[in-house]
């Protein structure tokens, strides 16, 4: 998704596309994700480290519906696990995955802002 600090759009909006589409089809059904036959289930028990000479970004969004707010968090991290940089911040919106959006959008930000060159989230 990243080269030389530039995000790759179309590889962006791909998988921004298929979060919304599942995002609305789980919001019709009412029903939860299969996680067993899901394509790209994923879960992981603990950190992992980048590659040498990557930075790791991660980052979350948690979202409290009677308020209308979220907050997001996203760290920096070396491929020794030391933490780079931080961020986090309190928006005002309506929906969870517009929180776990922003928070990614947040974590490419700031790894943008650190000049990192090799970066996955």
């Amino acid at each position: 998704m990243f080269r030389e600090n530039k995000i790759v759009l179309p590889k962006a909006v791909s998988s921004i596309r298929a979060a919304l589409s599942e995002f609305f089809h789980l919001k019709q059904t009412k029903k939860p994700p299969n996680l067993a036959t899901r394509e790209k289930a994923h879960i992981e028990d603990s950190w992992k480290a980048p590659q040498p000479r990557w930075v790791k970004v991660n980052c979350d969004g948690s979202f409290k519906p009677s308020l209308g707010k979220a907050s997001l968090r996203v760290v920096l991290r070396n491929h020794h696990g030391s933490l780079i940089d931080g961020h986090s911040a309190v928006i005002q919106t309506n929906c969870a995955l517009v929180a776990e959006a922003r928070a990614v959008h947040e974590g490419i930000a700031l790894a943008i802002r650190n000049n990192c060159q090799s970066v996955g989230v």
